[in-house]
């Protein structure tokens, strides 16, 4: 039985059943009953609210934490749409310590709720189109987050993974908005706070994400070396069954990695990298469209990387197994995937004419011009 079964009042709760109604709809949600749960938790806040309004030195913590279970019981049920007020009253309930509460560590164990609160708001917000918003949520709680020492303390490495994740949250927000300037300099911080980690995936995340934003820039032999940086942590993690993306995330950083190097003209250093994001996206589920996709795309990036270095044979092979994953969706209507099987044919059908394989190249050619919708003659 829920335990909203005694007062039936919020105003008439005590502080003793706020507390009691916050942990029994953990069981609750547990159970399934996340509409109870929910309930419970509307009873509990307003109740909240009044303790911290009468003694906040002694309630503050008690309204945090009744905020911040609504506001997770609802987004958990599908209510994020709801969920931005209460964000905004936990960042409230945040400031404005008294003496006695600074001494006795209160401000020190709501900080961690303080700076979830600000980076859920920015995600919310931006969900919300409230860009500027979300910046100033999101730039709130980069500059709010402990920054560790360098080089670290013991207990001081554990400061950069909240630091790494706002700024990495901050540098997506600011690429956004067009402040692509400030972004990069986001990024770059993120990344030098990651290397404080022991755990390094946090690293190839900072790597990767500055590496694709450089990259857009042309800015090559820099996201070059972001890139390299992001391959060579995730390939650490690409078993670890407890780092499921760090394999599509290797697989990332490797293409763009040759995407780089290629468009440097450095395409016999590119080749091995396509290869390699091939490899990891074969390792993974091969009925997730977005694998097939990744797939189809990586083995045309290859392939195009294949023709610089004059291996025609294997750029053909790459091309066509790149084909054979394109039809079905673009044969089911999709036009994005009859674009790219377009694209595929075109080179494949030149391709295998290199090979004088005639043949073949006619075939694919007519399948080409179906698809582009232009005459078949030479």
């Amino acid at each position: 039985m829920s335990r909203s079964a005694s007062p039936p009042d919020a105003d008439e709760l005590d502080a003793e059943t706020v507390v009691a109604l916050v942990n029994g709809s953990h069981d609750l949600a547990a159970a399934g009953r996340m509409d109870e749960a929910v309930r419970d938790l509307r009873r509990a806040v307003p109740a909240a609210r009044r303790l911290f309004d009468r003694d906040p030195v002694r309630y503050r913590s008690v309204l945090v934490v009744a905020l911040r279970n609504l506001e997770g019981r609802l987004a958990a049920s599908g209510r994020a749409d709801e969920t931005v007020p209460l964000l905004k009253e936990i960042v409230a309930a945040t400031t404005g310590y008294r003496d006695e509460e600074l001494a006795n560590g209160t401000r020190d164990s709501l900080h961690g709720h303080r700076i979830g609160a600000l980076t859920r708001l920015a995600r919310r917000l931006r969900a919300a189109g409230d860009l500027d918003g979300a910046i100033a949520a999101a730039t709130s709680a980069r500059d709010e987050s402990p920054e560790p020492a360098d080089p670290p303390a013991p207990d001081d490495a554990g400061k950069a993974e909240p630091l790494v994740a706002c700024e990495l949250l901050l540098g997506q927000l600011l690429e956004e908005a067009g402040r692509v300037d400030e972004s990069i300099r986001v990024g770059e911080s993120a990344v030098a706070h990651a290397r404080l980690l022991a755990d390094t995936v946090q690293l190839g995340d900072a790597a990767l994400d500055l590496g694709l934003r450089l990259l857009v820039q042309d800015r090559l032999d820099d996201a070059a070396g972001r890139l390299r940086q992001a391959v060579e942590v995730y390939r650490d993690h690409a078993d670890d069954p407890g780092r499921p993306d760090a394999r599509a995330n290797l697989a990332v950083a490797a293409n763009r990695l040759g995407v780089a190097l290629s468009m440097l003209e450095r395409d016999g250093e590119a080749v091995p990298y396509f290869e390699e994001a091939v490899r990891q996206h074969r390792r993974r589920d091969p009925a997730d469209p977005e694998v097939r996709d990744e797939l189809a795309g990586s083995l045309r990036d290859l392939a195009v990387c294949l023709i610089q270095v004059d291996r025609d044979a294997e750029a053909v092979a790459a091309l066509a197994e790149s084909a054979d994953l394109y039809r079905p969706p673009a044969r089911d209507g999709s036009a994005f995937h009859r674009r790219r099987l377009t694209e595929v044919l075109n080179r494949l059908w030149r391709g295998l004419a290199i090979l004088d394989r005639e043949e073949e190249s006619a075939s694919v050619r007519a399948e080409w011009s179906a698809l582009a919708e232009v005459s078949p003659s030479p």
